[in-house]
């Protein structure tokens, strides 16, 4: 009886396991083809096709998007050119609310390609809305800036921040005369995904058929 049992109890782990691994899905995906995505752009962002910008320092525009489609599409700061050097608070990109709370291990991820001055020049950041405040999952800092040559891949586990009104957002600021000439922020294939946690029933239905294959099974070895 008691080796029984724990083949119960492991049977019962090894169902959730296998239930949560069969619904892995995408939630939220965008690679800025058009601009349905409802986004909402401040100042100087765009959605459109990417081309190379002219006279930046560091690296300019990327001449392609990530995905290398027809459409070239991508967010950014002033495609094909460069950001103003105004002074100004941060000017965001910021993704329409996702409703995430059905799920498990969230992930955020899309491909940044920015160039930027440094702090207390001008700073990037990339943040996370928990369903009350913005919390900060990135932020550059002080000098050499940031010097994206080619299209880099950004990951984020944002479980803890799950709820029914998630949104994310990138964005930048200038705070100090003197700021650089750059290309900015350009971001292609942006997507959050996660485990779809099973409703209480369906796990109960498929854990009960295992433990009976598992009597079963311990049945016939006694």
């Amino acid at each position: 009886m008691k080796l029984l049992k724990t083949a119960i109890v492991g049977v019962i782990l090894s169902s959730t396991c296998l239930v949560s691994a069969a619904n892995a899905s995408l939630i939220f995906s965008d690679d800025f083809s058009d601009t349905t995505g409802g986004w909402t752009l401040d100042t100087t962002w765009e959605i459109g096709s990417t081309s190379i910008s002219p006279g930046a320092i560091y690296n300019p525009d990327p001449e392609f998007d990530h995905t290398a489609t027809g459409d070239n599409g991508v967010a950014g700061v002033v495609l094909g050119g460069n950001a103003p050097t105004n002074l100004h608070d941060f000017y965001y990109l910021t993704s329409t609310v996702i409703d995430t709370s059905g799920y498990s291990g969230l992930s955020f991820e899309f491909y940044r390609w920015l160039n930027s001055d440094y702090t207390p020049y001008m700073q990037n950041k990339v943040d996370v809305f928990d369903g009350s405040s913005w919390v900060n999952l990135w932020q550059s800092g002080a000098s050499p800036g940031v010097q994206d040559s080619s299209w880099a891949l950004q990951s984020f586990d944002i479980s803890s921040y799950n709820n029914q009104n998630l949104q994310v957002r990138m964005g930048y600021n200038i705070t100090s005369g003197g700021v650089y000439t750059v290309s900015q922020w350009n971001i292609d294939d942006v997507s959050i995904s996660g485990v779809k946690v099973p409703e209480p029933s369906t796990l109960a239905i498929f854990a009960l058929g295992m433990i009976g294959l598992a009597s079963r099974r311990f049945k016939k070895q006694s």
